[in-house]
């Protein structure tokens, strides 16, 4: 009697199974570590091999570094943290990169301290003023077109804030208002 390719396939299979299973068998009566330390000798004797054990090992160096940066790049991160929310770093879980939180308030902070910086240079200063100027243009437009109680209105509120009026601003204040009259239409 002869059998057909199906059943020769399911007798691979199941054969298959059974050396599998007495494979698994085997390798549980050893410990772990001892099949480990076989890969790790295979391993080191295949780079041997090839002649580059050197290069192979300066790379696992190189790759034990970046671990190690990586784990203390997470924790200052994580310290980074909790020094903005301003609790103890044990209250804050490990960050895996740089949070939003941290990198949202370095950037706001960053752009008040460049224009603190810039006011020093001398032409970083006239940018400054500048862009003072650009910002406050529409009430300066105005400024120079009103009354002589808007104007002085103006003035007082600046005063009593403590707002620097722009140079343009104290320009369009001492600009003398026309006297219109309205028209009637």
């Amino acid at each position: 009697m002869s059998l057909t390719i199906r059943e020769k396939e399911h007798w691979k299979e199941r054969i298959e199974q059974r050396i599998s299973s007495r494979i698994k068998e085997i390798e549980a009566s050893e410990p772990a570590h001892v099949w480990d330390e076989l890969k790790r000798r295979a391993e080191q004797a295949a780079v041997q091999d090839m002649g580059i054990a050197a290069l192979y090992e300066q790379a696992e160096d190189v790759d034990k570094r970046m671990q190690e940066l990586t784990r203390e790049q997470r924790h200052l991160w994580t310290q980074m943290m909790a020094v903005v929310r301003d609790v103890h770093v044990s209250q804050v879980e490990t960050q895996t990169r740089l949070p939003f939180e941290v990198s949202n308030q370095i950037a706001t902070r960053k752009e008040v301290r460049f224009k603190q910086l810039r006011q020093e240079h001398p032409k970083g200063a006239l940018i400054e003023s500048l862009r003072r100027e650009q910002e406050e243009l529409l009430d300066t437009v105005w400024l120079a077109t009103s009354s002589s109680q808007i104007k002085e209105l103006w003035s007082k509120i600046a005063d009593e804030l403590g707002c620097e009026l722009t140079p343009f601003q104290k320009q369009a204040l001492a600009i003398t208002p026309l006297n219109v009259t309205p028209s009637k239409e």
